[in-house]
């Protein structure tokens, strides 16, 4: 499941949501070129992780970068509070800019995903040519 805590690490005030993983599985992500048609970041995981990546968007604040997967392909995915920019790639990864509202909508998606041994759900912001996010519980292995 992970432990989140919050640091300072810069300085600055500005507070960095950081996990310790133990031997469970953690939230993963992948970016795909073309998946099902779109550009797509997946990130998935088990029940309790995507419990706590809900929690992690419940709780974003004004000037929160959080890391938010192990990603599996080398590109981290950062969870920024801001405007809704959705998801944009980046020179370490990608940055996925939320504004409190949506964020809270989309922690509302992956808590219905709880409840069920397998499922996804879209978490879209209604951006142009824009990078799809699916989140997926129990329907991947650790490494795609």
């Amino acid at each position: 499941m992970g432990v989140w805590t919050w640091t300072d690490e810069v300085g600055l005030g500005l507070l960095f949501f950081q996990r310790c993983y133990p031997l469970d599985m953690p939230i993963r992500s992948k970016y795909f070129e073309d998946f099902k048609g779109d550009p797509t970041v997946l990130l998935w995981g088990d029940a309790p992780d995507l419990r706590e990546l809900s929690a992690a968007l419940r709780n974003i604040g004004a000037n929160v970068s959080i890391p938010i997967s192990i990603a599996t392909d080398g590109k981290t995915v950062i969870l920024k509070s801001g405007s809704s920019l959705g998801i944009t790639s980046t020179d370490m990864g990608f940055e996925w800019e939320l504004s409190e509202g949506d964020a809270g909508a989309f922690a509302d998606k992956i808590e219905a995903l709880l409840d069920a041994p397998t499922g996804h759900q879209y978490l879209d912001v209604l951006q142009q040519n824009a990078i799809a996010v699916i989140v997926s519980n129990g329907e991947y292995p650790e490494a795609i």
